[in-house]
């Protein structure tokens, strides 16, 4: 009889491909070179006989690339998510914590000593990382990640939402002072990040924003960047709870007006599985993570 399985490296890497933004990124979160990530996406091309990805920049599933996706991947996940419940979490083994850089620098990092102290005996390694593929290929236990990334396969718990408001320093560059209103935003300077791309749209969406047409925003690769950008006065940002207290309890930053919007997405606490997520020592550190961001939402509302 012959076989009827296709190579499971190869569906491994298809799947990888399909959720990546591009062969080599993929590539790399496996471990491969691009050459050998390429020959598994060709060996399952040749085993089905159908051409799965458009070979442009970058690249996209054919039609029958997405029908193939759609049919698999949740099943591809149901196995790794069955495989990871075979291995429970052994006592006294290292957790590996993986967090956005600004997030760990401005957030994590700072408090992370009192759980240390609460906790001596738990030993937690944090990795800076935002792939949840992570989660998935078992390199990571627990995750901290945006509410709008893809938890496809992966059990998650929802952190307090994020509160956001428009802040400046007291001087702009130039001896500018900020705009008092929502209505003055136009003739001003916007700070933002290229992900999401969308964060000063969705701000405007929900604070009712009916003005001029804003700029487009100047863009920055991490939050830290962002605000430390606004702090030294190139322009107006979007403080939001958690990532921005420090700057508003120091005075470097401040509200320009009483507005203030919540970000229902907020932070998600991700987990590698089921068994991992009911072990005793990850719900000790998730009960934490989760009460340290909702205390920092409290303290950002006081700070507005």
């Amino acid at each position: 009889m012959g076989r009827r399985l296709p190579p499971l490296p190869a569906i491994e890497a298809f799947l990888f491909a399909a959720r990546s933004s591009s062969f080599r990124a993929a590539a790399q979160q496996l471990a491969l070179s691009p050459s050998a990530f390429s020959r598994r996406l060709q060996t399952l091309e040749a085993y089905t006989g159908v051409t799965l990805f458009e070979r442009s920049a970058p690249p996209a599933l054919t039609e029958a690339g997405r029908r193939y996706y759609q049919a698999i991947a949740g099943r591809l996940d149901e196995i790794l998510a069955a495989t990871e419940a075979l291995r429970l979490v052994p006592d006294h083994q290292r957790l590996r914590l993986m967090s956005p850089q600004s997030l760990a620098m401005n957030w994590l990092m700072p408090r992370f000593s009192s759980f240390i102290d609460q906790h001596p005996g738990l030993d937690v390694e944090i990795v800076i990382g935002t792939d949840l593929n992570m989660l998935r290929l078992g390199k990571a236990d627990v995750a901290l990640a945006s509410g709008l990334r893809d938890f496809t396969g992966l059990p998650s718990d929802p952190m307090a939402p994020l509160d956001a408001v428009v802040v400046a320093p007291r001087i702009l560059a130039g001896g500018r002072p900020p705009p008092g209103s929502l209505d003055e935003l136009s003739g001003y300077k916007l700070l933002g990040l290229e992900k999401p791309a969308d964060f000063w749209t969705r701000w405007l969406d929900r604070a009712g924003y009916a003005g001029p047409h804003v700029r487009e925003p100047t863009r920055y690769e991490t939050w830290g960047l962002m605000y430390e950008a606004a702090a030294n006065g190139f322009g107006l940002t979007i403080a939001v709870s958690a990532l921005a207290n420090g700057y508003l309890r120091e005075g470097r930053l401040s509200p320009c007006f009483d507005i203030a919007v919540e970000y229902n997405s907020g932070y998600r606490i991700a987990y590698a599985g089921e068994k991992t997520r009911s072990h005793a020592d990850v719900r000790c550190l998730s009960d934490w993570l989760a009460g340290e961001m909702l205390q920092s939402r409290d303290e950002f509302r006081t700070l507005m």
